[in-house]
């Protein structure tokens, strides 16, 4: 699974670099559609549904979404409690994003974004959703999410100072959004 989760990392990364990914996500698609009922680990099962999202499989997305609500509501034990307080918020999060409700995007994972360290994954691996709650929020309607978008890369710039990543979308946020 860490190279599966790695692949849908690197894919998501690059398309919110607007990098053209070409048709990159049917492959890795059809080696995580057998792993959308696993929920072994929250971190795995976001991964999953990134595939899902990533090629279009709306059917599939549906029905794994529907797979992780059952997962929370008839299942015990710790990854049924981290799905429950975190996986499925950022899941629902990812399926906003990929439907262009970016606002909806940065509402539902503002609020979990500190619990995120529950559902695994290295630092390195989990900063995937601090820069997809930056990018949704750049890519919000709304003027206050523009603002947080520039506070937590003021806050990623602090933290990483010689990231290229972070000073490209410095400069998206400022070219984007003056007020």
């Amino acid at each position: 699974m860490l190279d599966i989760v790695d692949c849908c990392s690197m894919l998501w990364r690059l398309e919110m670099e607007g990098i053209n990914i070409g048709d990159r996500w049917n492959d890795i698609y059809e080696v995580c559609r057998p792993h959308i009922d696993d929920h072994i680990l929250a971190f795995n099962d976001i991964h999953v549904l990134m595939s899902c999202l990533g090629a279009k499989k709306t059917d599939t997305v549906a029905k794994m979404m529907a797979s992780i609500k059952d997962f929370i509501e008839n299942c015990k034990g710790i990854n049924q409690d981290i799905t429950r307080d975190v996986g499925a918020t950022i899941c629902e999060a990812f399926a906003a994003y990929s439907d262009g409700e970016f606002a909806k995007a940065v509402d539902l994972l503002k609020p979990v974004r500190y619990k995120v360290l529950r559902i695994g994954g290295s630092n390195a691996q989990r900063d995937l959703f601090n820069l997809f709650l930056i990018n949704a929020a750049l890519k919000s309607p709304l003027t206050k999410h523009h603002r947080l978008a520039r506070a937590l890369l003021v806050e990623r710039k602090a933290l990483k100072e010689d990231a290229p990543m972070t000073d490209r979308m410095m400069a998206r946020a400022m070219a984007l959004h003056v007020d």
